[in-house]
């Protein structure tokens, strides 16, 4: 090969087959993806993906095994064997040994931990202990009698504000959450191990980019304030404001009655003491649930902020299957983060819906819903009337509302800079001419945009949640639509066909 004339010393070679602590370095697998790949750019990539997948295993493996072994005498040979091979060796061929690698890891503790609960197997062991969480939160309500039960705010009225009446409470943790754990686990699975590599390997000097874990490594700060938040806020905070306090002076002031308070108005449903106890689990529990939440939304803007970098430094040569093959990387990360996006804000309106229906004189939940879709098409002339009442969830319910869309929009947007940027150095390129990719990028950026506008529609019935009669109307057909476009969102049958076309018709040619 031209470029490398040294080639790879065959003391090199045998190190890598050795029980030691090295790996093979970015640049040497370079070289043996262009040795397997027969000098073919399309399997090069293709070899150079496998093998850094592979080296990332190995690594894993290395490091699990690593943290079982409790044999000082080994661990000390192996470091004497490591630093005598490293003498024989020149500092480019090798990879650094795994005790650095290992700080390395450490210094991103809690971005690392977070990310390995997205990752494998984790993601499923995960939901099935947030179910098992809010299944021990029913038999609580259940236990306590809170789980259906009326209170009479005004004369003649029989409230509902049971735990089985309030979804707020359960369809987050049940269908949205889990939803967006499995989308970020497969969005991240998929960047770490086959579209990072695959870029990287197009890159005009991969020695440049920095590897996943060392960009995890500068976010960690940002997993330790979301920690903060989730605790302080959602969790401490609402708990000792909305729940705590008011158990505590037995008086509701100016706050909703939820099943949770409502031992003021109830006290042969629940004691106060009880409803401490099952509000602290409860927030506790949501807490926790908006941690995972709000951390998969972090991991999600790195992937997008690493594919910004990386794209930045893509070779201005690339084929047309290989630009295709990156913007189909951009629609894949874009079509994450708005699958998310929609769950949380589906998740936020269930707590916006269920705090507004306490403020109303409603019978329960489904009846105000009906009576107001009724009223929108002269059906009935029934109305109700409001209480000078706080929710209690108006925090949380910003939260889980305004995190999700501004990192949605932040992502599209940098994700948007970056295919424009690629379509300029195409066009250059090929004399104003852009073909397929230019097509496809045009087609791309169209459903970006109507996703876009699915995120404000939901965002616009947040806030106009009971702000006029028929609004019940409004919601549901914005909620469907989103969910159609979630359904569509899963693949860009597009942009995969022109890719085939176009490594068919270079196939041809050759």
């Amino acid at each position: 090969m031209d470029a490398n004339n040294r080639g790879i010393d065959v003391r090199t070679v045998q190190v890598w087959f050795q029980a030691n602590d090295n790996g093979i370095s970015d640049k040497n697998i370079h070289w043996l993806a262009r040795i397997f790949g027969c000098n073919d750019p399309v399997e090069t990539s293709r070899w150079q993906s496998e093998l850094k997948a592979s080296k990332e295993r190995l690594t894993t493996e290395r490091r699990a095994r690593r943290r079982v072994t409790t044999e000082p005498d080994r661990e000390a040979s192996g470091r004497v064997e490591g630093q005598m091979i490293r003498a024989n060796e020149s500092p480019g061929e090798i990879e650094a040994p795994l005790d650095q690698q290992e700080l390395e890891y450490q210094k991103i503790s809690l971005a690392g931990r977070a990310e390995c609960l997205f990752l494998d197997g984790a993601p499923f062991g995960m939901v099935v202990t947030m179910w098992a969480s809010v299944a021990v939160l029913l038999y609580i309500g259940y236990l306590l009698g809170a789980h259906d039960v009326t209170y009479s705010p005004v004369k003649d009225v029989e409230k509902q504000v049971g735990l089985f009446w309030s979804p707020n409470w359960l369809l987050d943790k049940l269908v949205w959450l889990p939803l967006i754990v499995f989308t970020v686990s497969s969005l991240v699975t998929s960047w770490k191990e086959q579209w990072r590599p695959l870029m990287v390997a197009e890159s005009s000097d991969t020695t440049q980019s920095c590897s996943w874990d060392e960009k995890l490594a500068l976010y960690s700060s940002s997993f330790v304030g979301i920690t903060l938040v989730c605790f302080f806020i959602v969790f401490l905070l609402q708990w000792y404001g909305s729940y705590l306090q008011p158990l505590m002076q037995n008086d509701a002031g100016s706050r909703v009655i939820d099943w949770l308070l409502i031992s003021i108005e109830r006290p042969d449903v629940m004691s106060a003491n009880q409803g401490m106890a099952a509000s602290m689990y409860a927030n506790l529990l949501s807490g926790i649930a908006y941690w995972y939440c709000f951390s998969g939304l972090m991991l999600l803007y790195i992937v997008s902020m690493d594919f910004k970098d990386i794209s930045g430094r893509l070779r201005t040569g690339m084929k047309s299957n290989k630009s295709l093959e990156v913007l189909h990387i951009a629609d894949s990360i874009v079509s994450g983060i708005f699958r998310c996006a929609v769950f949380s804000l589906l998740a936020s309106i269930g707590i916006k819906l269920v705090a507004v229906y306490l403020m109303t004189d409603s019978e329960n939940l489904m009846r105000w819903l009906v009576l107001d879709a009724g009223a929108l098409i002269d059906v009935n002339d029934v109305s109700w009337t409001w209480f000078d009442k706080n929710p209690s969830a108006s925090i949380t319910s910003f939260f889980v509302m305004f995190i999700p869309v501004f990192v949605f929009f932040l992502c599209a947007s940098q994700i948007r800079g970056s295919v424009r940027s690629l379509l300029t150095a195409k066009r250059a390129g090929n004399g104003d001419s852009i073909g397929p990719v230019g097509a496809a990028a045009k087609n791309t950026m169209k459903t970006w945009l109507s996703w876009a506008g699915v995120i404000l529609l939901l965002v616009v019935n947040f806030w106009l949640i009971g702000r006029f009669t028929g609004f019940s109307v409004l919601l549901l057909t914005s909620c469907c639509a989103a969910l159609f476009c979630v359904a569509g969102s899963q693949t860009s049958h597009a942009t995969r066909d022109l890719m085939r076309k176009e490594e068919l018709r270079e196939a041809h040619g050759k």
